[in-house]
């Protein structure tokens, strides 16, 4: 059972939105996939901060603006703490799947494409039990990045950044 408040808006979204979505073209989908897959491997081989490289490049210059500093700075920040958690636990038996079977990809208002997912991910060297979360991949400057929404604030965040994803998103207007 999915318990994200994040995931259920995401899915009632897409409910809602249920003519806007469609089985993408087969290079939109192998590129969606490839970066997919190339995120799964570089958790599963213990590089958690890898996932840096899978988020906007916009959405970390205005996370790094809000943090005072620049996208690179910000960027590093994380790294740091990303590298002090992982080095301070075990990844023995860390998974990370993201279910693109049946995805289906819609665009945005400005021609954006987007894509609900879940991630399904367990930790349990870092005493992270299986959970299932909700993320969007967005296409920005002809890359797919992936952000997973574990709570609204990271959809309110994205929307911010992304104002044409806060309503296929169904994130209130600020």
């Amino acid at each position: 059972m999915i318990n994200s408040p994040i995931f259920k808006a995401l899915t009632v979204a897409a409910m809602l939105l249920p003519a806007g979505f469609a089985q993408a073209d087969a290079p939109t989908m192998d590129a969606l996939t490839g970066r997919v897959t190339s995120l799964e491997g570089e958790i599963e081989s213990g590089d958690l901060a890898a996932t840096l490289d899978y988020m906007p490049p916009a959405l970390l210059s205005h996370l790094g603006d809000l943090a005072g500093t620049d996208a690179t700075g910000f960027k590093e920040m994380l790294r740091t703490q990303i590298t002090d958690v992982v080095t301070a636990g075990d990844l023995q038996g860390a998974t990370y799947d993201v279910e693109l079977d049946g995805a289906e990809v819609a665009q945005t208002d400005t021609g954006r494409a987007y894509a609900l997912l879940e991630a399904v991910s367990a930790f349990p060297g870092l005493g992270v039990p299986e959970m299932r979360t909700g993320m969007v991949a967005l296409m920005d400057d002809e890359t797919w990045y992936l952000v997973r929404l574990e709570t609204p604030m990271h959809g309110a965040m994205l929307a911010e950044v992304y104002p044409d994803l806060a309503e296929p998103l169904d994130i209130p207007a600020r």
